[in-house]
């Protein structure tokens, strides 16, 4: 009987980890369709997954048919998103004859493509594989003869539900703690990922005495912070969706902030708040006292403890773990001067105008100073080189006199940024290079790559390694959007990757592939990104 799928895998796709009425029919049709798939489909699927995680996809694919059966809105809600986006139900698949709140041989299609990719490692398969085609007709067989007889799972739903008139912030985190980490749709990405993380913690930490410390800071960190491949969307962006525009708290969950962790001063407290001012950047933070159990610990002022903080409904709130440190002037001092620690608060004090403005002029600066491209290709040696004589172009550009450069230098050091450029040498790891000026974010530096771009200017680019980098490039999370859009957008008609399958296909959906692979990188901040 090895090969049965049993309860256990199959609760590791729910929100509960105890099973209900309804969870015997749902685990026998997970073992039903995996009966039903051919040798030579199974064959292949086993190329890619392991017994356990060959028999989880089955449990995953059982899921999306309860979830329609049942109206949980977890599936509707990702197809209602995307079409959004995109104005088309699905990628990749024809949905010109798809059923709104029913089955769909493309939702099947699609949905062993993501699983496969999310479990494989450093390859890339098509989501146009003829044995994924196979394989969602052997499964819709099995739904087809199932679709009238199936019982709605009455209590899954009510794990996404919030009370209209919800205050607290912690059932709210709970909640997306669920979608993200328990929900059949998103475990194989997000699901997995903090397995492994949680794995890694309890083996680097077995013999110290606070791993479920370890454990509950990092998921507090990652329930704020973990953005699914499906759309490159946070939790809090899942939950508002799933929730509906019409729900009274939509905006509210939408605007609950990244989670900021870090050294703080301890000021005062009142009835309401705990003040707090942050040791790195001096910006003071009230805390509601309401939720931080311990605050009868806080007695002299200047007492330094670590805490986590997010923002719900305009008031910050403790989240994660917190701890009193006993005072010492060298944390101190490495706090004002960590640059980590300052831009833990970067989110807070951007002045997007200003961003913008500062980045136009930087890109301007440096299309001047490239003779018209934003692009430069070199070799990995010339690039400390190239990037100091830009940086003095540009700081002569702004024709300071001594006493502002004076002033600008000092504000730079007392902020902690700092470049050194013999930090930075990257011919030991390459040959070529290129340097990109992204006007979202700054300046990128890529290695590589140089043969997905046959510009009369690259002296790098090589033909029978071109569609290696192309496909480097694309699905690779090393580099931004915007550099694969400047690829596309200049260089499309004389690639041959384009010209034929599936690259040309991939090019009708090339952003949603771009959000699921490009997790880090698809949303540019304004900064300077080394790569």
């Amino acid at each position: 009987m090895k090969d049965r799928i049993y309860i256990k895998q199959w609760l590791k796709l729910k929100p509960e980890r105890k099973s209900n009425i309804t969870d015997s029919y749902y685990l026998r049709l997970a073992n039903k369709i995996k009966k039903e798939i051919s040798p030579k489909n199974t064959f292949l699927f086993r190329n890619y997954l392991g017994e356990e995680d060959y028999n989880l996809m089955f449990c995953f694919l059982s899921s999306y048919f309860e979830d329609v059966i049942s109206g949980v809105n977890i599936w509707k809600t990702f197809v209602k998103k995307h079409n959004e986006l995109y104005g088309k139900k699905l990628p990749f698949y024809n949905t010109e004859e798809y059923f709104d709140d029913e089955i769909n041989i493309q939702d099947v299609q699609l949905l062993i493509w993501y699983f496969i990719n999310s479990y494989v490692e450093d390859m890339v398969i098509s989501p146009f594989n003829d044995f994924i085609k196979t394989t969602a007709t052997e499964v819709m067989g099995v739904f087809e003869k199932e679709y009238e007889y199936a019982p709605e799972n009455l209590v899954l739903k009510k794990h996404y539900h919030i009370n209209k008139t919800e205050e607290d912030y912690y059932k709210i985190r709970a909640v997306i703690d669920k979608i993200l980490y328990q929900t059949w749709l998103f475990y194989p990405n997000t699901g997995l990922k903090l397995d492994i993380r949680e794995k890694e913690i309890i083996e680097e930490n077995k013999k110290e005495g606070n791993v479920m410390s370890y454990l509950q800071e990092n998921r507090d960190i990652s329930v704020h912070n973990d953005k699914t491949t499906l759309l490159n969307m946070k939790g809090n962006e899942w939950l508002a969706e799933v929730l509906g525009e019409k729900h009274p708290l939509y905006k509210d969950i939408l605007d609950i902030t990244q989670k900021i962790k870090g050294f703080f001063y301890y000021k005062k407290q009142d009835g309401r708040y705990i003040y707090l001012e942050h040791i790195a950047t001096g910006k003071k933070f009230n805390l509601l006292k309401s939720t931080y159990d311990t605050h009868y610990e806080l007695i002299v002022k200047n007492t330094v403890l670590y805490i986590g903080l997010v923002k719900w409904q305009k008031e910050w709130w403790f989240s994660g773990i917190t701890f009193i440190n006993e005072y010492s002037a060298e944390i101190i001092k490495e706090q004002k001067n960590n640059l980590h620690a300052k831009r833990e608060l970067d989110f807070l004090d951007y002045d997007k105008d200003v961003l913008i403005d500062n980045l136009k002029n930087q890109f301007d600066v440096f299309l001047k100073f490239n003779n018209g491209s934003p692009v430069k290709f070199l070799s990995a040696s010339e690039i400390n080189n190239f990037l100091s004589e830009y940086f003095s172009f540009f700081n002569n550009s702004l024709k300071l006199s001594e006493k502002e450069e004076k002033k600008s230098k000092n504000k730079i050091k007392n902020k902690g940024y700092s470049f050194d450029k013999d930090d930075m040498d990257f011919s030991e790891d390459s040959e070529n290079a290129l340097i990109f000026f992204n006007e979202k974010s700054g300046i990128e530096l890529a290695s590589d790559i140089n043969s997905a771009f046959p510009s009369k200017e690259n002296p790098y680019f090589v033909e029978e390694e071109s569609n290696e980098n192309i496909t480097f490039l694309i699905f690779s999370d090393n580099f931004s959007k915007e550099l694969v859009l400047y690829c596309i957008n200049n260089f499309k008609e004389k690639l041959s990757y384009f010209k034929s399958n599936p690259g040309k296909l991939y090019l009708k959906d090339l952003d949603f592939l771009m959000r699921f692979y490009k997790n880090e990188n698809y949303a540019s901040k304004p900064s300077i990104t080394l790569i």
